[in-house]
């Protein structure tokens, strides 16, 4: 539900949400493969939009309960249950400044203040009773708070080029049991670009972004260049370069989450990563009754100590933060649009290789020596039925098997292996109608061809290889009917 109000040059706005998903799969209604979770959400704004200045403040919060309950111990008719309990407050503050007719500055201030506490039991079916457990981290709460100030401003020096220069701080704090300490990480950057308009059709922006991170050694410069160039009217041809960086957060460095189907352990080792990439995309648009736009795209990445996850070989739903020496991507990709009368047609295919290496010391067995390519496709049909004042709509995606990581415990220590991720299916219907102008019915299906979980094959190995395990994927085939009705009073 959400309402909006204004009157002369104010505004405010609000809406809340509640979610309520009771779990799938499970035994005896607990142990269940997609955990029950319980969301409130909620948001308000309230703000002035004055001639040349747009103040407003904004608070979003969530409260969220995961209920995780485990399977009953037949011996001692015991189980053990754990909830995960959220709270998160983020406060915004956002200003756009006209202050000529060359020159606006917009700055931007947020406060979040994320908490999740774990609250760990053991049920005895016997005498109906639950008692806390005191395990490492079963009784706990974690919290992170982060700080964020932006401000960007664009001036015009002429018709052909402008600059837009701007500063950014970002402060991220964490403490609870499962953290060692109380780390802070402070992120201090000076970015510039520039808009250059050579002749009509040329587009050229160059930037680049100044870093210092108060844990990990940022380079010099991290450089960016695009350009766009109008080949004629309809056909526009993209080009960029960019080097990145990105520094660990403190989630992925010190926490252990669990959300609704999922755990993920951070690393505390984890280095910072850096990228280099090389983007080209050709675009066309023509026709007039049957109206098509074509684009063709095509990649090239290349990151050090990539930040990525690894599937633990005993537990599909189990991750680990890690990082992959060398990691490489290149492909290509095309998308197609149609459009005719009440008819909308969307196709695309992406073909994707990917190079990995682990660690500089790899031996043959955990090293990708060449790229192992994998296809995507998708698909949407829509069909805006006037008459009726109806419209139908069907998706459709093709992911093909994709390499991904595997946590493997060998005695003392844990290796990692290469494995693949089977190829799926996935597809969903919608149809939304109009009733008296203002009631909109919305039906569905989700998940047509009732995906729930996918096969994880070591890397080169048949479908019946030993050391590989299932990745959720889906909670099967689900039917949905929404209605919603929309009050506008004008004065």
């Amino acid at each position: 539900m959400n309402a909006s109000f204004s009157k002369n040059k104010f505004f405010v706005n609000g809406a809340f949400t509640r979610n309520d998903f009771r779990g799938y799969g499970g035994n005896y209604g607990r142990d269940k493969s997609w955990k029950p979770k319980e969301q409130w959400l909620g948001n308000a704004t309230i703000g002035y939009r004055g001639e040349k200045n747009t103040i407003y403040y904004r608070i979003d919060g969530l409260d969220e309960n995961i209920a995780a309950k485990g399977a009953i111990n037949m011996n001692t008719y015991k189980a053990f249950d754990q909830q995960f309990i959220t709270s998160r407050w983020m406060h915004q503050v956002q200003d756009d400044w006209h202050i000529n007719q060359k020159f606006h500055l917009n700055s931007a201030i947020s406060y979040t203040d994320y908490s999740r506490r774990t609250h760990s039991t053991r049920h005895d079916f016997t005498n109906n009773t639950d008692e806390l457990t005191t395990g490492l981290g079963e009784q706990d709460t974690a919290v992170f708070t982060t700080l964020f100030f932006r401000s960007q401003g664009h001036y015009k020096i002429n018709e052909k080029l402008s600059v837009q220069p701007g500063v950014e701080y970002n402060r991220n704090a964490a403490s609870g049991a499962r953290i060692e300490g109380s780390p802070v990480i402070n992120d201090f950057a000076f970015f510039a670009s520039a808009e250059w308009r050579p002749l009509t059709r040329v587009n050229i922006r160059p930037g680049f972004r100044l870093i210092k991170n108060s844990l990990y050694d940022a380079p010099p410069i991290v450089p960016a260049l695009n350009a766009k160039i109008g080949l004629r009217d309809n056909i526009d041809l993209r080009l960029a370069y960019a080097q990145g960086y990105r520094a660990p957060a403190l989630r992925e460095l010190y926490f252990d989450f669990v959300d609704a189907n999922h755990k993920i352990y951070g690393n505390k080792d984890l280095e910072a990563e850096t990228s280099n990439s090389i983007n080209a995309a050709l675009s066309w648009r023509y026709g007039t009754q049957l109206r098509s736009t074509f684009t063709f795209s095509s990649f090239y990445n290349v990151f050090k100590n990539l930040i990525d996850y690894g599937t633990d070989q005993t537990d599909g739903t189990i991750t680990r933060m890690m990082n992959i020496d060398e990691f490489k991507t290149t492909g290509a990709s095309f998308e197609q649009m149609f459009v005719y009368r009440q008819w909308q047609l969307n196709i695309g295919a992406l073909y994707i290789g990917r190079y990995n290496r682990l660690s500089s010391e790899d031996n043959v067995s955990r090293e990708v020596p060449k790229f192992n390519w994998s296809p995507e496709a998708n698909a949407s049909l829509y069909y805006n039925w006037k008459k009726a004042e109806t419209t139908l709509a069907f998706m459709y995606k093709y992911t093909g098997p994709r390499p991904t990581w595997q946590y493997v415990s060998i005695t003392t220590s844990n290796e990692v292996k290469l494995t693949q991720l089977s190829s799926f299916s996935w597809a969903d219907f919608t149809a939304t109608k109009t009733l008296l102008k203002n009631i909109t019915l919305q039906t569905g299906i989700k998940n047509i061809f009732d995906i729930k979980n996918v096969n994880n094959t070591s890397a080169g190995d048949g479908v019946h290889s030993g050391g590989g395990g299932a990745s959720p994927i889906g909670y099967g085939r689900s039917y949905f009917l929404g209605i919603s009705y929309q009050f506008i009073k004008n004065k």
